[in-house]
């Protein structure tokens, strides 16, 4: 591992995105208000993450905010990338055929969470390798759930949480129906094997019983499927203040600026030990920055204004979705959008506090903090402020607080704008 790697991400600025007619009609959507609430909002500004002229998003500091703002600034922009180009390029219907859909009612069960006006959203980021062979990492049988959050808006949608679950959580997993329609027993594990046990409905079903929070809806992103979409895109930017021989990801890069393929995306995202700290959690991290940078180039206007392109990205981005299935395209435009009309202050990064298992490989949640942070949300409450903690750590104890900031108006990350890559 080469010590305080970094890895910084060029980002062309954001434009404004509209609002797809929703099919049938010559009229603009309705943006997702509350569950009772159909009435038609207009998303004001420029949203959280809009910035002017050139940037670098910062991928290595492992606490950094950008990294937490990551993973929902990534979902909201995905989102408004399909909303964008599917009114532009009137090809609704195939690329909606494109997203797969689970009916999780069955899995589900019926001893789950009471319901609350506000909508939580679980997003699962999957690391599926079948039939990729070990060229980008260590082969994993099945698919694993790299990235997980639960992304909370308020019932006014004035308010929005996204809370980070580490994948290497050590955590109970109920049971969980099969695909061939059998049950799992109950089994103690890491909380990234629920996808692999029971699919979507068992990681959904695991985070329901873990948090207390009523989850409304999934969506998840194959992580394999990013390949094409970068390919559509034409590569993607990144610079590096060293060079990088990853021999298990495959990954060799020279120190400075490159573009990335889509084989080279996918080597990136999988190295370990030769980018960031080393440790997993600064791996998933680094995935989530890349996608907030590929979709941020998506929404250039290089893009939106050629067809073909376009098109081909759409189509690329749509096939790596799955969602429950009552959460179509039309549903995370509308998503995107509710975000969008968010003020920086108003929306909030979290993870759920935890400390070492002591086996160097899985952390346990740590309570009381993980519980009243999730009561908190079961009951539509802001975080606790992270500066006042809960308990006092004990000498010698390892335990991670929770880390909850609101998103600052200008994104411009100093340090990086005083080394930039060389042009």
């Amino acid at each position: 591992m080469i010590p305080g790697m970094r890895a910084t991400l060029p980002i062309p600025p954001r434009r404004g995105l509209p609002v797809p007619a929703a099919p049938g009609t010559g009229r603009q959507r309705a943006l997702l208000g509350s569950k009772n609430d159909e009435k038609v909002r207009v998303a004001g500004g420029s949203g959280p993450v809009d910035r002017g002229g050139k940037g670098m998003l910062t991928v290595s500091p492992r606490h950094s905010l950008r990294r937490r703002a990551a993973a929902g600034v990534a979902v909201a922009l995905t989102a408004a990338v399909l909303a964008a180009g599917l009114a532009a390029v009137g090809a609704y219907r195939k690329l909606e055929g494109n997203v797969d859909h689970d009916d999780v009612d069955a899995g589900l069960g019926s001893s789950r969470p009471a319901d609350s006006p506000a909508t939580n959203i679980l997003v699962v980021g999957s690391d599926t390798r079948a039939g990729q062979g070990s060229g980008y990492g260590k082969q994993v049988a099945g698919a694993r759930a790299d990235t997980l959050l639960v992304l909370h808006l308020a019932p006014a949608r004035d308010r929005a949480v996204a809370v980070s679950l580490p994948r290497d959580s050590w955590v109970r997993i109920p049971s969980c129906r099969r695909p061939d329609g059998s049950w799992s027993a109950p089994v103690t594990t890491k909380l990234n094997a629920s996808l692999a046990i029971g699919g979507p409905a068992c990681t959904w079903k695991t985070i329901e019983a873990l948090t207390g929070v009523h989850l409304d809806h999934f969506v998840q992103v194959d992580f394999a499927g990013f390949k094409d979409m970068v390919d559509a895109l034409g590569g993607i930017p990144v610079c590096l203040p060293q060079p990088v021989d990853d021999p298990d990801s495959h990954l060799d890069l020279p120190a400075g600026a490159s573009t990335v393929d889509g084989e080279q995306a996918l080597a990136f995202v999988r190295a370990r030990h030769t980018l960031g700290d080393g440790s997993d959690l600064d791996r998933i991290e680094r995935q989530q920055d890349f996608m907030a940078a590929m979709v941020r180039k998506a929404t250039s206007n290089d893009l939106l204004s050629d067809p073909a392109r376009l098109y081909r990205f759409l189509d690329a981005a749509t096939q790596a979705l799955r969602t429950d299935e009552g959460f179509g395209i039309d549903d995370l435009a509308r998503l995107a959008h509710d975000l969008d009309g968010l003020h920086p202050h108003q929306v909030r990064f979290v993870t759920v506090p935890v400390h070492d298992r002591g086996d160097g490989a899985n952390v346990i949640w740590t309570q009381p903090q993980a519980r009243k942070l999730f009561d908190a949300i079961s009951n539509d409450h802001p975080p606790a402020d992270p500066q006042t903690p809960t308990t006092t750590p004990t000498p010698g104890d390892k335990r991670r607080p929770a880390k909850a900031r609101s998103l600052p108006s200008d994104l411009n990350d100093t340090t990086a704008r005083q080394a930039p890559c060389p042009e």
